[in-house]
């Protein structure tokens, strides 16, 4: 009976101490440990945080798109400097950035941000492949800064900052330059006029009188509805490029075009997909 009563004391305390230790741990409260703490820093407050690129941020604030360099996203920040948006207000003749109003804040700071991620090394000579949030192509060069080391040029005059260049942030990397950017208002004609590469190209559409229908800009009274759409590729062979029988097959060509703005030049300078 001493024996019966022995094991059931030994069962019944151990019984009670496992529930004991059931309960405590049991608690809907995680260990401390298990909490997640996110550090990364986000675009915003890359700008946020860096004294250099204040303005910039200031205009991000006016033009009401902190909150969306505060998200996730994949973007590209062209940031110019204070000193590079203090000398584009004096430039505009104006005495701050106060002067200028929200819708040119909200112009500016799209001027200068990609809805896509670039680093230097992806930036080829000619243009970003994507647009900025104006929808306006960024001309892309290479040249070298003022210490000769080789940098990425943007629409011609700017560059990113070497010593800051390819600075990656949660969402996005940041390109810091050294001029504010602005649209380029050049059409077509004149940024194939400006490049030496192609200069015979570019005499063909002279010749041909096509050059002078790439000016057109917009013809309201056209309702695109009532014709197909067809929708062009140009691919400019360079100069080097053209053989002295291409040359002579293009001036062939050039003599017999009569009606300049209904036909493409086929074969070796442009790709027609419907």
């Amino acid at each position: 009976m001493i024996m019966k009563r022995s094991v059931f004391k030994y069962w019944g305390g151990l019984a009670a101490l496992l529930a004991l230790f059931g309960f405590i741990g049991c608690s809907d409260e995680p260990d401390e440990m298990n909490y997640y703490t996110f550090k990364g820093q986000m675009m915003s407050d890359y700008l946020l945080k860096t004294e250099q690129f204040s303005d910039f941020a200031t205009l991000v604030n006016r033009a009401g798109m902190m909150d969306m360099l505060s998200s996730y996203g994949s973007y590209t920040c062209f940031a110019p400097t204070n000193a590079a948006l203090q000398d584009y207000i004096k430039g505009k003749g104006l005495r701050s950035l106060d002067d200028l109003t929200d819708a040119d804040c909200d112009t500016i700071v799209r001027t200068h941000l990609v809805e896509n991620m670039y680093s230097t090394s992806e930036m080829n000579d000619g243009v970003l492949p994507t647009t900025n949030m104006n929808r306006r192509y960024l001309e892309i060069g290479h040249g070298n800064d003022e210490n000769g080391n080789a940098v990425v040029m943007v629409n011609k005059t700017a560059h990113v900052i070497f010593e800051l260049q390819d600075d990656s942030v949660e969402n996005g990397i940041m390109q810091p330059v050294t001029e504010v950017l602005e649209n380029s208002n050049r059409m077509l004609p004149k940024v194939l006029e400006q490049n030496d590469k192609i200069t015979t190209f570019y005499a063909a559409l002279k010749a041909t009188g096509l050059l002078d229908s790439l000016n057109a800009y917009r013809d309201d009274s056209w309702n695109p509805d009532l014709y197909e759409r067809y929708y062009y590729t140009s691919c400019p062979v360079t100069s080097r490029g053209f053989t002295i029988r291409r040359v002579r097959y293009m001036m062939r060509f050039i003599r017999k075009i009569k009606m300049p703005n209904t036909i493409a030049l086929s074969g070796w300078n442009t790709a027609k997909t419907r």
